[in-house]
């Protein structure tokens, strides 16, 4: 997936991609595309800023509570065979090294309330290290997340033993802490080999995400692996001595502590969070309440649908909330409750695929 997703970066880069069409005939725009890669939300003390980088050659792996980060091209600029971005996975995979303190739940910033991760921003990432770090993350071309938890992603019900919500909650929102909610999407790698995304929504619409992903997942079947599941192509004395470096974290007592509010201010939320998957096969019949519910309940406008949920929790709970579409990240603030599109712009939801 990693050498695809390049691949489908310097395919945007070239514009090699036809313009996407409404109707059969319209064309769209395409502006978003040009975000999909090396792009970050970071908070501010107002307002939310989306953040582009000309171009990155690594990403960011997290796994087993420590971040890394993987060079995907050689000294020559060539991009990395799939064989040879394998190598660099198993040598995460095996690596026995301890996580630094405040390490492992340190992307909770990114998934509670956006003031106090501009606060913390300003306090525990200014000195030399913990600065680096940030800016190591934030400059990726993406965010890739190796998750041990292992899945049965058969189309069906719970009942046939399908955990397609799981894998869906384990998208949207994870354990709040492996995946770092402010980039432009996240990679979700499950140990049966199960892939998902999970998209921060402000840079663009969700169709870019969907194209994104229905490439990767086409080119799969193409390049492929080989008997015993490995990743096939060549492997050059270029990068044998190529190997993925840790980030470093040099936490204060007073920064774990803040990171800690963060977290439980997102797991909270995360726990009350209901997500039913049902799988619908050639097979399933819709019952009569169902297409009725459907038909009663159609709206014009997408959003429309997102103004009620938005404006029925605010009456419930007369507080502050954090809410998406999917996955409730942004810190939405009552004043800007009026207009949908200003919350979508300065304040972000995430979506997962």
């Amino acid at each position: 997936y990693t050498s695809n997703l390049f691949k489908w970066r310097w395919k945007l880069l070239k514009e090699e991609l036809e313009p996407q069409t409404a109707a059969g005939f319209r064309p769209v725009c395409m502006a978003q595309y040009e975000r999909i890669f090396n792009t970050t939300r970071i908070p501010s003390e107002k307002r939310d800023h989306i953040i582009h980088h000309e171009d990155s050659q690594h990403i960011i792996v997290y796994h087993n509570k420590k971040y890394f980060r993987v060079q995907c091209y050689s000294a020559s600029g060539r991009l990395l065979s799939a064989a040879e971005l394998q190598d660099q996975y198993d040598i995460i995979i095996a690596d026995q090294s301890r996580s630094a303190i405040g390490e492992d739940i340190c992307a909770a910033l990114t998934a509670g309330s956006r003031d106090k991760w501009y606060n913390a921003r300003k306090k525990h990432f200014c000195d030399v290290v913990n600065k680096a770090t940030l800016y190591d993350i934030e400059s990726a071309a993406f965010f890739v997340s190796l998750d041990d938890n292992t899945y049965d992603h058969t189309i069906g019900n719970k009942e046939d033993g399908s955990q397609l919500s799981e894998i869906a909650g384990a998208l949207i929102h994870g354990s709040c802490t492996d995946i770092w909610f402010d980039k432009s999407f996240t990679l979700k790698v499950f140990a049966n080999g199960v892939v998902g995304f999970n998209g921060e929504h402000a840079w663009a619409d969700a169709p870019v995400m969907g194209m994104t992903s229905e490439y990767v997942i086409c080119m799969e079947q193409v390049i492929g692996y080989d008997a015993e599941g490995n990743a096939r192509g060549e492997r050059t004395t270029e990068t044998k001595d190529l190997a993925p470096t840790r980030l470093r974290f040099q936490f204060t007592k007073q920064a774990i502590e803040d990171i800690k509010i963060s977290y439980n201010e997102a797991k909270l939320i995360a726990d009350d969070l209901d997500i039913n998957v049902n799988g619908v096969n050639d097979n399933y019949q819709a019952k009569e309440s169902e297409i009725g519910l459907v038909n009663e309940t159609t709206y014009r406008l997408k959003s429309e649908a997102q103004i009620v949920t938005d404006f029925s929790f605010y009456s419930i709970s007369q507080k502050d909330s954090l809410i998406s579409e999917n996955r409730l990240i942004g810190h939405l603030h009552p004043k800007y409750k009026k207009s949908s599109d200003k919350f979508l712009y300065e304040f972000g939801v995430n979506i997962a695929y």
